[in-house]
């Protein structure tokens, strides 16, 4: 089986890399950090899962995070391997769960005819391939630089190493370890003699669950009594509950009574609402007027009333100084001639009787006095002449003075807009009736608001009432609702205190619950009987498994590990055997004599460390050709050493993929000219 070619779209720091490998040896040179070991671990990602082996539950290794790559998405890669036919992988890291799709050479989809990991999830595609477990992989074929800092520590690693395949033909499992483990799964499960132990605490416990069942049997009996009563007083609570329900329900009716009728005088109000827009809406041109403006025209009216009256006043005392000076009229002639006649007809009578001096007097003074009267009347009526054109004179100046001044407060009122003040006393009329309809409109809707306190206008609706409450009374059902809240808040307070009581008794745990806790504390003896049972029997099977081991596996083991260091040390090394107190030694063909590990150089450690995991992978996989994966395994040996590896993997005729910082196996490998095919990360 040999792997062809890889494309890398994001691993660690490769990303976008196409990459082809040959059969036979594959140098891939970078320097330090140059994504060797990136390479290395994206080949042992795409044969298997990320997570830590050896788990029943997923436990990741690091792997995922470690090789993310920074500000990229793209975390996925495929890679194609050729085992008879031509297979291809493609993984997706960037999910949750890796997602893996292999297809064959027509680029079928054939993940699901391989067997998936129960724990993992994914397809072993390794184990199908490589013939090999992931541990063992990491065990054999892929072979990096051993981690140690003295050789000490090497040889105590590689001991280990050969005693655990001779034991149980898997590096990772130490048989000692596992007596131990048994040993202290034992210490760990106990017995009832061990108070201390987790048996001993068990039947500690029972003892005690025993005498505590007594006790919850006890307390159930007082609980039942609680509980009874509990249940007379929750009957109770419903009762209490209906009474005040049927009571809010009567309430409830009232109320929706008054809401009809706030309902219904809301209705008028808003007709009396809509009325007085109406009549705002026919009267809102005279709003353009200010009551200043009003109150100002007004006062033109009153001062024009004022000028007449003050004008009036004084042609009606002219007038009527006119009117007293037409009493002087001129005195008639006649009136005077007639009284002259009166005086001769006096005078004559008396010339008649003899009384001649009377008569002549007589005539004498009443002409006298009649011709004084007369002159004296002409120059009255001379006066009142003068004074009369005077007076009229002025009652015309009087009326012209009137009217000059009510000319110019009518200018004044045209200026504002009003003809005459007939018209005035119109718009003064308009506007109180705006005003007035304005105050009516605030007016109702102060009444709306008031109605409507604390109440959801757009949700009363009107609702027939079913039950008769004519007779009801508000505060007397309040009052007794009251009541029944007093009592409620008795039995809440009863039935509280009786399930606090309730709660107590159950905190002290319930016969069931000990019940269960005594049955599962059996269970746990029992199988803790039958795990000690387990742990005897298996110590004996491992004890004849290690036999069959030794016996059978081992001999194959350390034949081909033997001729596989006798070849790479050309012939000088040879014969290895592992003792029962895990010395391992070697045979020396030159100096004819055994060699303890301890002895050796760390470059034959190493040889030896490579020869037994190339032998323990084709021990594993029946001898199935496999590729070989060294990351820097080689910078322990000279060039004595590392000629004879490269001349050793040339004849394997298997692919080898050698990650290298040095260079040195390529210079070799063309000293040797050895074919190889170079990638330079």
């Amino acid at each position: 089986m040999i792997i062809k070619q890889m494309h890398i779209n994001g691993f660690g720091k490769l990303n976008d890399r196409q990459l082809n490998y040959n059969e036979g040896i594959n140098i891939i040179c970078a320097p330090n950090e140059g994504g060797k070991s990136t390479l290395h671990s994206f080949i042992e990602s795409m044969f298997y899962h990320v997570y830590v082996p050896g788990k029943k539950k997923r436990a990741s290794s690091g792997v995922v995070e470690k090789y993310r790559p920074w500000g990229k998405t793209d975390y996925r890669g495929s890679m194609t391997i050729v085992d008879q036919t031509e297979y291809s992988i493609e993984k997706d890291f960037s999910t949750k769960h890796t997602a893996v799709t292999i297809f064959d050479e027509a680029k079928n989809d054939i993940t699901a005819q391989y067997e998936q990991d129960g724990v993992f999830r994914e397809p072993k595609f390794g184990l199908a391939h490589l013939g090999l477990s992931k541990i063992m992989f990491d065990n054999t074929i892929s072979i990096s630089q051993m981690r140690r800092q003295t050789g000490d520590d090497v040889v105590a690693e590689l001991k280990t190493f050969i005693a655990n395949i001779e034991k149980s033909n898997d590096a990772t499992i130490s048989v000692d370890n596992v007596r131990r483990k048994l040993d202290g799964l034992r210490a760990e499960i106990g017995s009832a003699r061990k108070k201390t132990s987790r048996y001993g605490k068990r039947e500690l416990r029972l003892a005690d669950l025993e005498d505590d069942l007594q006790n919850a049997k006890q307390r159930l009996l007082e609980m039942d009594a609680l509980i009874e009563r509990r249940d007379q007083l929750v009957k109770e609570e419903a009762d209490v509950n209906n009474q005040i329900a049927e009571i809010g329900k009567t309430l409830s009716d009232l109320q929706q009574i008054e809401d009809n009728a706030l309902l219904e005088q809301i209705v008028t109000l808003r007709e009396q609402y809509a009325v007085e827009r109406q009549r705002i809406e026919r009267l809102k041109q005279y709003g353009d007027f200010s009551y200043d403006v009003i109150t100002a025209l007004k006062q033109l009216k009153t001062d024009v009333d004022q000028i007449k009256a003050q004008i009036d006043q004084r042609i009606y005392l002219q007038e009527d100084r006119l009117n007293h000076l037409k009493s002087c009229a001129k005195p008639s002639p006649i009136v005077h001639i007639t009284g002259l006649f009166g005086a001769l007809l006096i005078g004559a009578i008396l010339f008649y009787f003899g009384m001649v001096a009377f008569g002549i007097g007589a005539v004498a003074g009443a002409i006298a006095l009649l011709s004084f009267n007369y002159i004296n009347g002409l120059k009255k009526y001379r006066t009142f002449c003068v004074e009369r054109t005077r007076l009229k004179e002025a009652i015309a100046d009087l009326n012209a003075e009137r009217k000059e001044a009510v000319n110019a407060k009518m200018a004044e009122l045209k200026r504002a807009g009003v003809s005459s003040f007939d018209q005035l006393d119109i718009l003064y009329e308009k506007y109180r009736q705006l005003k007035e309809a304005q105050r009516e409109r605030a007016h109702i809707e102060q009444r709306m608001r008031d109605c409507s306190a604390g109440k959801d206008v757009a949700a009363l609706c009107y609702q027939a009432v079913q039950g008769d409450v004519s007779g009801a009374d508000r505060q007397s059902l309040q009052r007794q609702s009251a009541k029944l809240y007093e009592s409620l808040k008795g039995i809440i307070d009863a039935r509280a205190a009786l399930d606090q009581q309730l709660r107590e008794l159950k905190g002290n745990r319930n016969a069931q619950s000990i019940e269960e806790e005594i049955a599962h504390l059996k269970a746990q003896r029992a199988a803790d009987d039958e795990r000690l049972k387990v742990l005897d029997i298996v110590e004996k099977k491992i004890d004849v498994a290690i036999e069959n081991v030794q016996n059978t596996v081992m001999p194959e083991v350390n034949q081909m590990l033997s001729e596989v260091v006798q070849n790479i040390t050309a012939g000088k090394y040879c014969d290895i055997k592992v003792n029962d107190q895990l010395d391992v030694s070697l045979r020396d063909s030159i100096a004819h004599k055994t060699v303890k590990l301890e002895d050796l150089s760390l470059g034959t450690i190493d040889l030896l460390y490579i020869a037994l995991r190339i032998g323990l992978a084709d021990v594993a996989n029946n001898g199935k050709a496999v590729p070989l994966l060294f990351d820097d395994a080689f910078v322990q040996l000279d060039d004595s050493r590392l000629s004879g590896v490269m001349q050793y993997l040339n004849a394997l005729n298997r692919q080898v993929l050698i990650f290298t910082c040095q260079g040195r196996e390529k210079r070799i490998a063309d000293q040797l000219a050895i074919p190889y095919h170079l990638i330079n990360l």
